[in-house]
């Protein structure tokens, strides 16, 4: 059965930087993407990891958006799935503590950051001109 220290462990082992932000919170970062700031917070016997990816004021069609994100997670998502946040376009992946294990949450946060660098694009062409991705 897993444990927050078995989590925590987890997390520093990895080659991301990570910070722990509170209790049972951390921030976990690319080296080579350091503003993109996934969240991985244990809530009971769940770990949530949730990443900011866009905010959709910036968004011109919100509907060609959304379905251009829902064939993603049909397509490219492994670990994960985008979903809205109140007004922000997130990347969300939840995992049960007690089955979780160091290649399965390594795997969570890759998939994370290969999901923002290879759907850059798709976000770009959905904002108004000078919105922020």
């Amino acid at each position: 059965m897993g444990t927050r220290q078995d989590l925590e462990s987890y997390l520093m082992a990895s080659s991301y930087l990570c910070e722990e932000l509170a209790d049972s919170t951390w921030v976990v970062r690319d080296p080579s993407q350091p503003e993109d700031r996934i969240v991985v917070r244990l809530e009971d016997n769940l770990v949530v990891l949730r990443l900011n990816v866009l905010s959709l004021s910036a968004v011109q069609n919100r509907g060609a958006l959304f379905e251009a994100l829902l064939r993603l997670n049909a397509s490219d998502m492994a670990h994960g799935a985008y979903a809205l946040a109140g007004e922000q376009v997130v990347l969300v992946s939840a995992h049960r503590l007690d089955t979780l294990d160091e290649e399965e949450l390594r795997s969570s946060v890759d998939d994370f950051i290969l999901a923002v660098q290879n759907h850059h694009a798709v976000f770009k062409t959905h904002c108004e001109v000078g919105g922020t991705v």
